[in-house]
C-alpha cells in the first residue's frame, strides 16, 4: 500500500459510500457467522459474539450511511441463520453466552427479520 499524498488527509469512513461499506464489512459478517456455527466451545462462541456485536454497532453509529449498512448486515445475519443460532444461544444451558447473544439479538431484530 502506498504512503498518502502529503497534504492529503486519510479517507474516513464517513467518506465511503454504503455499497462500499457494505462490500467491506459483508465478507468479514460472513466470516465470523461462519466461525460462531462452527465454534466448539462456549469461549469461541463469546469471541465470534463480540465480534459481530462489534461489526454491528459500528454500522449503527455510522453518521449518514449507518442505517443502511446496519439494516443490510442484519439482512446478512438473517440469510446466514444467524438469528436462529442466537435464540438456542439466549435458552441454551451456557449462562455466560445468554447475555451477549440476546444484546445481538436486540441489535439485529429489524422490521424485516422479525
Amino acid at each position: 500500500m502506498s504512503a498518502p499524498e502529503p497534504g492529503s488527509e486519510p479517507r474516513r469512513e464517513e467518506d465511503s459510500s454504503p455499497g462500499e461499506s457494505t462490500d467491506r464489512l459483508l465478507p468479514e459478517l460472513r466470516a465470523v457467522a461462519g466461525a460462531l456455527r462452527a465454534a466448539r466451545s462456549p469461549e469461541q462462541q463469546r469471541q465470534c459474539l463480540a465480534e459481530m456485536q462489534s461489526l454491528v454497532d459500528g454500522a449503527w453509529a455510522l453518521p449518514g450511511l449507518g442505517r443502511d449498512l446496519a439494516s443490510a448486515l442484519c439482512e446478512q445475519l438473517r440469510l446466514e441463520r444467524v438469528l436462529e443460532l442466537l435464540l438456542q444461544l439466549v435458552h441454551g444451558p451456557e449462562l455466560l453466552s445468554r447475555y451477549p447473544a440476546a444484546s445481538l439479538l436486540e441489535q439485529v431484530l429489524i422490521p424485516g427479520n422479525r
